[in-house]
């Protein structure tokens, strides 16, 4: 997958919101290009808090149905399926 992005960051590793904003500075990136895909309601509330769509992931930590109550933009159940979302 990471051949179709400029930059992936685990949020695990780093503080998200300044990686975030040194990877779109660097990148020279606005906000609508940013995406974050997670699997848990925590991730779907860190793309609310950072203003930008989350890519649901339905085979991981929680279910599709929990993905969507939280307001995940997109839920996929196969990794796949993110090509579709960045038109790849």
């Amino acid at each position: 997958m990471e051949q179709f992005f400029l930059k992936v960051i685990a949020a695990a590793e780093h503080s998200w919101q300044s990686e975030k904003e040194k990877a779109m500075n660097e990148l020279k990136v606005s906000i609508k290009e940013v995406i974050y895909a997670g699997d848990s309601e925590t991730d779907v509330q860190t793309a609310k808090n950072a203003e930008i769509d989350c890519i649901g992931c339905a085979w991981g930590f929680r279910s599709k149905e929990i993905l969507e109550r939280e307001g995940a933009r997109y839920i996929i159940d196969v990794p796949k399926e993110i090509l579709e979302i960045i038109g790849v």
